[in-house]
Parts: C-alpha cells; structure tokens; sequence
C-alpha cells in the first residue's frame, strides 16, 4: 500500500527540515506521540497514546532535502520519505509511505490508516510551525 501527501508552509526549508527531523521534540508538537527514545544514530521509537511502539531506522538523510527511513511495528512494515523543497522562502513537502500489513486482517484498513497518520502529521506540523 503507497500513500502519499503534499504540503506546503509559508516558512523557511529550514524550520519545516529541523521540526520533521528533531524527532526528539515530537512530543511538543506532534497530537499522537507521547514519548520518543533515541537508540541510536539511526535508530528511533516513538510511542502512542497507548504505548504502542513503533520503531525507526533511517536509511538516507540529505540535510534541506531529502529523508528515508524503514517503518517496523507489530501491524506494519514499511519505507517513509520525505521530499522537501524550497520555493522562494516557502516549502512544499512530498511525503510516501509504502507499507504492509502484517496481519492480514489489517490489510483492508490500511489505506485509511496511512491517510489519517499523513493528514494529522501535516496538520500538527502546520500547527507548530504557525506557532
């Protein structure tokens, strides 16, 4: 399953490049994340409202540009990236999520699952950045 959702925010790459990669801070901004532990240079967990976990690894980082990381939970499995760009002091942002479910229970639920996740995060991320 491939979602995708374009965005984009009357501020500088940096601001909108720093608060979707200071992944540390999620919890200040972001509506579904309780708690974030850093494991390694590569390596993250986010936790839900639940404590359900979800952990990160990231496989490519080009700083202002471009972001990948591998998506693995007890539902899904998957890749995130992240497309940034920088038109005229405004930035428009291309997010992807292919995943799939691991049970095959989820499988019709997964498309509404990724497009809620997407369209929260943007909306989160809107909400901090006009703050």
């Amino acid at each position: 399953m491939i979602a995708t959702i374009q965005a984009r925010f009357d501020c500088k790459i940096e601001d909108v490049w720093r608060a979707v990669t200071c992944v540390a801070s999620y919890p200040e901004w972001r509506s579904d994340v309780v708690k974030v532990v850093i494991v390694d240079d590569v390596t993250f967990e986010e936790y839900d409202k639940s404590g359900f976990v979800t952990r990160f690894f990231t496989t490519r980082q080009e700083r202002y540009n471009f972001w990948e990381f591998d998506i693995d939970n007890a539902n899904i499995k998957g890749r995130w990236t992240g497309k940034f760009f920088d038109e005229n002091g405004h930035t428009r942002v291309i997010f992807t999520e292919k995943v799939e479910a691991k049970k095959f229970f989820l499988h019709p639920f997964l498309r509404g699952y990724l497009k809620r996740q997407q369209s929260k995060f943007v909306a989160d991320l809107e909400k901090f950045l006009n703050t």
